[in-house]
């Protein structure tokens, strides 16, 4: 078996551990022959840290054992559990659970990750009616560079797009009917027909290799 740790920033960029001293937030990613195992969230602040361990639950795993090794209310530390891996290609696509730093369940949702463990999908579930809330998202990467971050609404369709980079000169987030008629993102950029994963929430796993 082999371990090995890497550090990202917020902006999700790949640090050093010497640069993380100097950091009040940023990750600490364990994986484990070569698969995402653990992701440690380190917030610090003057009046005390936080850490939040979003774990990654292999078959052989018991969910309230990790739940019990890695929730402390005395540590101000949560535990988030993702498990049920599905596969198309580079993609994968985890159920999450998250639990408060007592232990307690708040979340349910699911995300997606590429070949690089970017999560390029996000979404929540009513506890209750196991409903798609609003809001999820789906993140474009061009390079190592987030791109786009697409916004959609309890129905799956599109509430409002981010231009990260603000390349395009919108420092505001765009509706659908402005980001299809801006020619300098669908004329070479990013056409639209070409990339059908972003066009709704759904699916949340790509059926195709390229999105």
């Amino acid at each position: 078996m082999s371990v090995q740790i890497k550090y990202k920033n917020t902006a999700g960029n790949l640090i050093t551990s010497q640069q993380v001293q100097n950091l009040d937030f940023f990750d600490k990613i364990t994986f484990v022959d070569d698969q995402i195992k653990m992701i440690e969230s380190k917030i610090r602040r003057r009046n005390g840290s936080r850490t939040t361990i979003s774990y990654y639950l292999s078959d052989s795993e018991n969910k309230q054992e990790i739940l019990n090794k890695f929730t402390d209310a005395d540590k101000n530390q949560n535990c988030n559990i993702s498990f049920n891996k599905q596969s198309f290609g580079e993609f994968s696509i985890w159920d999450e659970e998250v639990y408060s730093k007592e232990g307690d369940l708040r979340h349910r949702g699911k995300h997606t990750l590429d070949s690089k463990e970017r999560i390029i999908f996000s979404c929540s579930f009513d506890l209750q009616t196991n409903q798609l809330l609003d809001r999820s998202f789906k993140s474009y990467y061009l390079g190592d560079d987030m791109i786009f971050t697409f916004t959609y609404d309890n129905d799956g369709s599109i509430i409002t797009i981010t231009d990260h980079e603000d390349r395009f000169g919108y420092y505001a987030a765009l509706d659908l009917q402005q980001f299809i008629e801006e020619p300098m993102i669908q004329d070479s950029f990013f056409p639209w027909n070409d990339h059908p994963y972003y066009h709704s929430a759904y699916p949340f796993l790509p059926n195709s290799l390229t999105i």
